[in-house]
């Protein structure tokens, strides 16, 4: 299966294609020589290669990969982000899903450290009605969300109790 998606900006645009792989289907010289033939066709295809600005980004993502592949990620122009191909305006690289969580799950430690936020379903009430009163008005009886904020607070402390 073929993923594609295209984020546009001022002065560029980047596209990324990623081949999703069966689980199990260990990604080797098969799935690499296919991803990049997907590269080749759009590196040779005048409608991509006039256009300044554009960049594609091919992938191919299963469970696992073959020691040829790792030789190529080891050899490759970026090995910490596993490309295995890069040019001025396109890119090629093998992931495994296990990368792609761990990847993301770094990411998200990251900003939840350095947001060091919690939100809480008072609190965004609070906000929406500070911020869009006018819009709010009838929607968000402060009684009501009062209330609902005691009994949340006192099914939590039976349930701690």
């Amino acid at each position: 299966m073929i993923l594609c998606s295209a984020v546009h900006r001022a002065d560029d645009i980047e596209h990324m294609v990623v081949e999703l792989k069966a689980p199990k289907v260990v990604i080797g010289a098969v799935e690499i020589a296919q991803v990049k033939r997907y590269a080749q066709a759009v590196a040779n295809d005048e409608r991509f290669s006039a256009v300044k600005g554009v960049k594609w980004h091919f992938w191919v993502v299963s469970n696992r990969y073959d020691d040829l592949a790792k030789l190529d990620i080891d050899g490759g122009p970026n090995p910490d982000r596993r490309l295995i191909l890069e040019t001025e305006n396109i890119s090629v690289g093998i992931k495994t899903w296990g990368e792609i969580i761990d990847e993301n799950r770094a990411r998200l430690q990251f900003f939840q450290e350095k947001l060091n936020h919690s939100a809480n379903e008072s609190d965004a009430l609070r906000y929406l009605n500070e911020r869009h009163s006018e819009f709010l008005t009838g929607v968000i009886d402060e009684d009501d969300e009062i209330e609902a904020t005691e009994e949340m607070q006192e099914t939590q402390n039976i349930g701690s109790g």
